[in-house]
């Protein structure tokens, strides 16, 4: 996975760091920045975890919501932790009131619950560590890790009723997921049914390249099942 851009907390204390010292108003202005961001960063419980993959959080669902919140003007930055059960907005004054955020996950048939006390703090903590964390159009790669996971589920149901080589199993793996992650990221609006229905088309249409007839049945039939995770699967 791509390393993702630095954390807004550590950009304020290099800035801080690299000003140079006779420039005493930026630097203080740099400071100041990094010395209030904890309180203006407002953390909720959420539900954008991801139905195909679990433990990982939805890319495609939480994209719009964090790129509409950072077109408020009162904020700076909105984040997803990495499993889609953690939002944080960083407000540019102070932090933002959750008023201002139901309204918008409201739209999105979502409800959020502000984290308080010491679960705030320790979600705090790990939002200013700067690991697993994904910013507006980060979370492609939250995508991306998506369509992997359903690509390499539906090649194993797939193998499980067919011999195939390595190499044709690696061939199929690669364009189930290219199918995927075009659908996540370039069409994350689109109602879930078609959605699936569209990634079931492409990916037999990708199979077709790879398999002959009586392999395609079998795909058929793998692919009817739908690409979320069946009883007893990752």
């Amino acid at each position: 996975m791509p390393v993702q851009r630095e954390r807004f907390r550590v950009s304020c204390i290099d800035r801080a760091q690299k000003i140079d010292a006779k420039d005493t108003t930026n630097a203080t202005s740099a400071v100041h920045e990094r010395d209030t961001l904890p309180g203006r960063v407002s953390l909720y419980r959420i539900a954008l975890c991801c139905r195909t993959a679990p433990g990982l959080g939805c890319g495609s669902r939480a994209k719009p919501i964090l790129l509409e919140l950072e077109r408020n003007p009162a904020v700076a930055e909105a984040w997803l932790n990495r499993c889609g059960t953690l939002l944080a907005v960083v407000g540019k004054i102070t932090y933002p009131r959750f008023a201002f955020l139901q309204s918008l996950l409201d739209s999105h048939g979502l409800a959020g619950k502000a984290v308080r006390g010491e679960e705030r703090a320790r979600a705090l903590e790990g939002f200013l560590s700067g690991a697993g964390w994904y910013r507006g159009t980060e979370v492609d790669r939250l995508s991306e890790k998506e369509a992997e996971i359903i690509a390499a589920r539906l090649v194993r149901r797939l193998r499980a009723r067919l011999p195939l080589s390595d190499e044709k199993v690696e061939a199929l793996r690669s364009a189930f997921a290219q199918v995927c992650t075009h659908e996540l990221i370039h069409h994350p609006a689109k109602p879930e049914k078609a959605r699936r229905d569209r990634i079931a088309c492409e990916i037999l249409e990708a199979g077709r390249r790879h398999l002959d007839v009586k392999e395609i049945a079998s795909l058929q039939d793998v692919v009817a099942a739908g690409y979320r995770p069946l009883r007893g699967e990752e």
